[in-house]
């Protein structure tokens, strides 16, 4: 099994990080590293560690612009091998100035959870979302469009998808390779990505890691998707999920 670990020209052990092939793409908007905790920011201030909360994590391609995090305290996920979200109140969005969001989004996330409700997709417009996965619902996963949802590369529905299609392909109980693709956050009502709904409910409980933003209208798409979800399994694999 590849655990990421590579040897320095000393001999010394160290673990690899995001392929820069990723991190450099035209293709990539934001890339998060959750195998390098000490690069983020804990709650209580200082690097992340096991057992910190999580209040930052930069964007590998742009620190300082469309990093991932939660300033209310309340709401942050604890780090332990990965993000860990109670299913309540937690959840950590990427801010960004309203109408700026990207139109044509590609978001890659690790998931590991068995919940029943929950959203990779949400913003802070209630009315609009992607990524909406609920068991038993024949309600389609996005509020419009067409929006195509993947899990572990391969995409769940031909057509509009479910919420019970996409919650049965995510919630597994094991790590899922999750990816929202086709989704618009270009809107003056918008101005964050995040991992829940902006009204009541679909709060992710279990292991929740936003991986990669990417542009799908891009030249260079299908090669940075592909690195992309290369990246969500070496995390899988690194995190021992």
């Amino acid at each position: 099994m590849n655990l990421g670990i590579q040897l320095d020209l000393g001999g010394r052990r160290r673990r690899a990080g995001i392929n820069p092939a990723l991190v450099s793409s035209s293709a990539t908007l934001a890339v998060y590293d959750w195998t390098n905790p000490s690069a983020m920011t804990a709650g209580a201030g200082g690097p992340v560690s096991n057992g910190s909360t999580i209040a930052l994590v930069p964007n590998a391609k742009s620190p300082g612009t469309l990093d991932l995090g939660q300033t209310v305290a309340a709401d942050r996920p604890t780090y332990t091998n990965g993000a860990i979200h109670d299913g309540v109140t937690e959840f950590l969005r990427v801010p960004f100035t309203a109408n700026t969001g990207p139109a044509n989004a590609a978001l890659v996330y690790v998931v590991k959870t068995s919940d029943t409700q929950f959203m990779l997709g949400g913003t802070d417009d209630a009315g609009q979302f992607y990524g909406a996965a609920e068991d038993g619902s024949a309600s389609t996963a996005s509020w419009t469009g067409s929006a195509a949802y993947y899990a572990n590369g391969v995409l769940i529905s031909a057509g509009l998808a479910t919420r019970n299609e996409v919650r049965d392909a995510w919630a597994t109980g094991s790590a899922v390779v999750a990816r929202v693709q086709a989704a618009a956050f270009q809107s003056p009502t918008i101005s964050d990505i995040r991992n829940s709904y902006s009204g009541a409910g679909f709060f992710v409980s279990g292991n929740c890691m936003l991986i990669a933003i990417l542009n799908a209208s891009d030249g260079n798409y299908a090669t940075a998707i592909a690195l992309a979800e290369a990246e969500a399994a070496r995390v899988i694999s690194v995190l021992g999920l």
